[in-house]
């Protein structure tokens, strides 16, 4: 978007790879929602969620992780004692042979050897995370919850149905702001220019 030095809309230039298209004002219909005062730019819907909803799949992800590891746990292992102080020869054999172990293989192995499994701790509280996200993304899009999760677990209907008929009202003032911006910089030109009679 291109501005001159009052910050008065001048032009647009579309870049498709190397090659820049300028196109003059009228040549562009530009629909802006949700703008905060005089702002050229309007803000998109989900914005507000955009970082928690990043947060969760981060958390979603390395959640999915975890339990992953809890799985296929990793082993803590032991080499030789006091009395049979191990070799790294011997370190790297017992290393190697454990390299590839899975759920379906048995690690057999002498008595100076003691193997142990490494528990995590944080897979035991994560059902409580997506929770939380939840309950952020539904305070920032005022969506509410049974219609996000579509499931009204944590409300019953009454509740449901006041916060169905509350988010309709706002729905609905969106879209009569998206109407208006249509209508104006799309149907009121389009008809001027086929000389179209919309009363």
């Amino acid at each position: 978007v291109l501005f001159d030095y009052m910050g008065n809309l001048k032009g647009y230039v579309q870049k498709i790879g190397q090659q820049e298209i300028k196109l003059r004002p009228d040549q562009i219909i530009h629909f802006v929602f949700r703008k905060i005062g005089d702002e050229i730019l309007g803000y998109p819907l989900i914005e507000p969620a955009l970082k928690t909803i990043e947060r969760a799949m981060n958390v979603e992800e390395g959640a999915a992780q975890g339990m992953y590891r809890h799985g296929f746990p990793q082993l803590d292992i032991e080499v030789g004692d006091e009395d049979n102080p191990p070799t790294p020869a011997m370190i790297d054999d017992i290393a190697k042979s454990v390299e590839d172990l899975n759920s379906k293989n048995e690690f057999v192995h002498s008595h100076y050897i003691k193997a142990k499994i490494l528990e995590s701790s944080t897979t035991k509280d994560i059902g409580l995370y997506p929770e939380i996200f939840i309950k952020q993304v539904v305070a920032c899009l005022g969506v509410p919850e049974p219609l996000i999760l579509g499931t009204g677990e944590n409300s019953n209907k009454a509740v449901a149905d006041v916060q169905l008929m509350d988010f309709r009202a706002q729905m609905g003032a969106e879209q009569k702001i998206s109407a208006v911006e249509i209508e104006d910089k799309l149907f009121n030109k389009l008809a001027a220019l086929k000389g179209w009679n919309i009363g």
